[in-house]
């Protein structure tokens, strides 16, 4: 129990510090204004929430294993567990180069968790819908869509500009009744 403890206290100190570096490297104006060059990735907020999560219900698992009430309901340390690892899965989302789409001329790379990257041009984008928030956006040789990007993220703004300036029209989709 008390590795436990341990391990996790690690684990969240480590990705706040990630946290804040994340928030020292967020991108310049200029940057973020280019329609050439820029990346579309989950808000700082979220590093913020996710820490917040996190270190919550650490505190919550070190009471119930300090108290000793983990040995006589050991269901309660595992769902303080999964808590704590939702918390760290968000804090992580929100570091460059976890998950993000980055637009570099007319390539575009799809990052998903450090290992999963995909690669598209502008010229692959078949169509794009946009419903509740969410812009899908669909390629010619999948017909499920290869990736989303919702109106928080940063970058959405710019996506949504190069897309107008690339002839790539957004299809409004309404919600069914």
């Amino acid at each position: 129990m008390i590795a436990y403890i341990i391990i996790t206290g690690v684990l969240t100190a480590g990705l706040a510090v990630a946290g804040l570096v994340v928030w020292k490297t967020r991108p310049t104006k200029k940057y973020t204004r280019s329609l050439l060059h820029f990346a579309v990735r989950e808000p700082y907020s979220n590093t913020a929430v996710g820490a917040v999560i996190a270190v919550m219900f650490w505190v919550i698992s070190l009471g119930l294993v300090l108290s000793g009430e983990a040995k006589e309901n050991p269901q309660s340390l595992v769902t303080m567990g999964f808590f704590l690892f939702f918390g760290l899965v968000m804090m992580m989302c929100a570091l460059p180069g976890v998950w993000e789409i980055r637009v570099n001329d007319n390539e575009i790379e799809v990052v998903r968790f450090f290992i999963v990257r995909k690669s598209y041009t502008m010229m692959d984008i078949r169509e794009c819908k946009e419903r509740q928030g969410w812009v899908k956006v669909y390629v010619f040789d999948r017909e499920r869509m290869a990736f989303r990007i919702n109106n928080t993220m940063l970058g959405y703004r710019n996506f949504l500009k190069r897309m107008k300036k690339e002839g790539i029209s957004i299809e409004k989709v309404n919600m069914r009744v």
